[in-house]
């Protein structure tokens, strides 16, 4: 959970003119059972369709294409000023401005963008569990931050048609009905988890 205020205003559409448009999506209690609530707790899907399987997350979309779908306890803050938009999904904490908001943030971060300013060198300085879908205009990419505190698992245009990425690999694979790797498998359990799975 974010250590500050500022999340999950609404659905709705806000912002200062000439600052770019701010769209938080709500992240209110959903009438779900307590165990369907905790599956996927904080995840997303993104991709060229929702995940309908997952009627309770929120929707998203990106366009070109892109639809977010991310479970109700992921903020996601979406910032727009007309072809540009970056959408975070997480938190991020500045140490030189702790008051300032998610939303805030993007907006300095869409300004740099507008400016052709470097964004990566930008996000160098931001703490939290983020990641950040830029839209430029004419590209999109994706970038988490700098620890990779919140992960970003895609899959291989050449075996599945399209892009897909999400937060965890086996998301997609249900999804899309990949087959799990016995190699990939057998890697995962040659590594030890003093810590467990998080």
């Amino acid at each position: 959970m974010p250590p500050r205020g500022g999340h999950g205003l609404s659905d709705t559409l806000a912002g200062k003119a000439g600052r770019g448009m701010v769209q938080e999506v709500s992240r209110d209690v959903w009438p779900v059972e307590i165990g369907e609530r905790l599956r996927y707790r904080s995840q997303f899907v993104l991709g060229p369709r929702f995940v309908e399987d997952l009627p309770a997350w929120s929707r998203v979309e990106l366009g070109h294409g892109l639809r977010l779908s991310a479970h109700p306890d992921l903020p996601v803050t979406r910032v727009v000023d007309g072809p540009r938009a970056i959408t975070l999904l997480g938190y991020m904490l500045d140490p030189f401005q702790p008051a300032a908001t998610d939303a805030d943030l993007v907006r300095d971060l869409l300004a740099t963008l507008a400016a052709a300013g470097d964004l990566v060198e930008q996000t160098g300085r931001y703490g939290g569990r983020w990641i950040l879908i830029v839209d430029d205009g004419s590209s999109r990419r994706l970038f988490h931050d700098a620890i990779g505190m919140r992960q970003v698992y895609y899959t291989d245009v050449a075996r599945t048609g399209e892009v897909w990425c999400a937060s965890q690999p086996g998301i997609v694979a249900g999804l899309l009905q990949l087959p799990v790797s016995e190699e990939a498998l057998a890697l995962l359990a040659a590594y030890p988890r003093p810590y467990g799975e998080h």
